[in-house]
């Protein structure tokens, strides 16, 4: 398997501060590097895993390599937050919340500039438990992102008991953002929203960038 060959390999992708203009920090990315030059996306190989042990190890393996990531940060003198996707079997299985606990316990100086990305039909599966493991993930001082916002069915009451710190809007409300009235209007709702929350808001591969700064989306 690509994690016992380590063929997997990360990228990481800039997130812009679109008030400021700066790089608030990165988001890894899995790529599986099955050849020299054969780099395959996670769309190619996920679906076939994500329900099983593989999975779980993949996402172990994307966590130890994203504190590698910012252990080097750190010797570069770069103090940069990095936010890496959490799989729904590895947030709900037996063992999640220890092996953060373990990993927190050595690097306690690396997870506040950590964040797990949590997509929103997870959180919304068994919000009891979804609560209950989040929180204790902010307790090790990580930084939790509801991923894919506005694709599930959140409700207010969800959306205000779930311990998070940011949103990050799906990418089908972020397309055709200008051309689209009706995108803007669910935007621009969603962003007020979360903003009235207290949380951050992320617009994920949003490339007109004038439009969100005019939102207020940081």
């Amino acid at each position: 398997m690509c994690v016992e060959k380590k063929e997997i390999v990360a990228y990481l992708q800039p997130k812009v501060d679109l008030q400021s203009g700066q790089i608030d920090g990165f988001e890894m990315l899995c790529r599986w590097q099955k050849e020299r030059h054969q780099v395959l996306s996670p769309a190619s190989f996920l679906p076939h895993i994500q329900d099983s042990e593989v999975m779980i190890e993949l996402d172990k393996y994307i966590l130890k390599l994203a504190l590698e990531c910012l252990a080097s940060f750190d010797q570069q003198g770069l103090e940069c937050h990095l936010s890496v996707n959490v799989s729904a079997h590895f947030f709900t299985s037996e063992n999640f919340l220890q092996f953060l606990q373990e990993h927190a316990q050595e690097h306690t100086q690396l997870t506040p500039r950590l964040t797990l990305e949590i997509v929103e039909s997870v959180a919304l599966g068994d919000l009891e438990q979804a609560t209950e493991r989040l929180q204790a993930c902010r307790n090790l001082g990580l930084r939790i992102v509801l991923d894919d916002f506005g694709t599930g069915y959140c409700s207010l009451t969800y959306f205000k008991a779930l311990p998070i710190d940011e949103v990050k809007i799906d990418r089908i409300f972020v397309k055709d953002f200008i051309a689209n009235p009706d995108n803007e209007a669910i935007l621009t709702s969603i962003i007020s929203l979360t903003h009235q929350f207290g949380r951050r808001v992320v617009a994920e591969g949003g490339t007109q960038s004038h439009c969100f700064a005019v939102a207020a989306c940081r």
